[in-house]
């Protein structure tokens, strides 16, 4: 009997309803944007009113087999800057490394700048990676 592979897009899919999920036990209201991967926009959006206030969660989700960099675009890293500024949101880079039970959550921030072919980029080195492992865990407890 012949196993199927899953593809890429839907094992991505599904750590974004993962993530989602956690957000939303947390106390999040937190969804998944439809055509998530797709052009410029993040692939979840969390709100939560705690202390008077709102806080907003933008989220760039990833998933790796293995640990290595992560590189976002910088017209889609601008683009999501300015989103959040004008939702006064938070930009997260969540990544989910299979096989390890716990998230790492990056802020935007913490992002390095690469140029590489002419092209800049916003980096999530391994080194990064394996820093804000327990970052989603820090966010909730606040």
């Amino acid at each position: 009997m012949s196993q199927t592979r899953r593809r890429p897009q839907d094992i991505g899919r599904e750590a974004e309803y993962e993530l989602a999920q956690i957000l939303w036990r947390a106390g999040y209201t937190a969804f998944r944007l439809p055509a998530s991967g797709k052009g410029h926009r993040p692939d979840l959006i969390a709100v939560r009113y705690s202390n008077g206030k709102h806080e907003v969660l933008l989220i760039e989700v990833k998933t790796r087999s293995d640990l290595r960099e992560i590189r976002i675009p910088e017209p889609k890293y601008r683009f999501m800057e300015a989103l959040a500024k004008r939702a006064g949101a938070k930009l997260y880079l969540a990544v989910k490394v299979r096989g390890w039970k716990q998230w790492s959550l990056i802020p935007f921030e913490s992002l390095a700048v690469v140029e590489s072919g002419g092209k800049r980029y916003r980096v999530a080195t391994r080194d990064t990676i394996v820093d804000w492992l327990g970052g989603l865990v820090l966010l909730l407890k606040r």
